[in-house]
């Protein structure tokens, strides 16, 4: 149950938007504590169906990597951070590819080409509102990329 101030016009409900459908009853309370619902016995509902951004390509398994995503906190876009392959590894990366899927493409897209000290990623272009997908690969000397490990996050409205 969330409780809104009189002025409140819109309502953020952030949530994995996988083509979920969410059903909200809405009841306009007075200062006296007086209920339109209790009054009328009509409720206002409302059903939200959030779009299906699910990525249609499924991530391989077998990936030496393990990914870790956090929604964003204000502009520093969401936070992507791996594990596996580093420096102390047998088998260490030269570097690593970030990919985030593109509900319009269908497609992950590289969106970032790092290091091989490299740990974690912001990405600072996820668009607000929405769930980012993410596929991390490690890149080898001769720059093949290793099978993708994923991750995604919610990433909060704009205020």
């Amino acid at each position: 149950m969330e409780w809104l101030s009189a002025d409140t016009t819109s309502y953020a409900y952030a949530t994995r938007p996988d083509g979920d459908e969410r059903c909200m009853f809405i009841d306009a309370v007075d200062d006296e504590g007086n209920s339109h619902y209790k009054w009328t016995r009509s409720p206002e509902i409302v059903v939200a169906t959030e779009l299906d951004t699910t990525p249609s390509v499924a991530t391989p398994e077998g990936s030496p990597l393990s990914v870790d995503v956090r929604s964003a906190e204000g502009d520093e876009g969401n936070q992507v951070m791996w594990r596996g392959l580093g420096k102390n590894s047998p088998e260490a990366a030269g570097g690593y590819h970030v990919h985030r899927w593109s509900p319009a493409t269908k497609a992950y897209e590289k969106i970032a080409d790092l290091g091989s000290d490299a740990f974690r990623y912001f990405d600072t272009g996820a668009e607000r509102g929405t769930t980012s997908y993410y596929w991390v690969t490690a890149v080898a000397a001769d720059g093949t990329e290793s099978l993708p490990a994923d991750g995604w996050a919610v990433t909060a409205p704009a205020r």
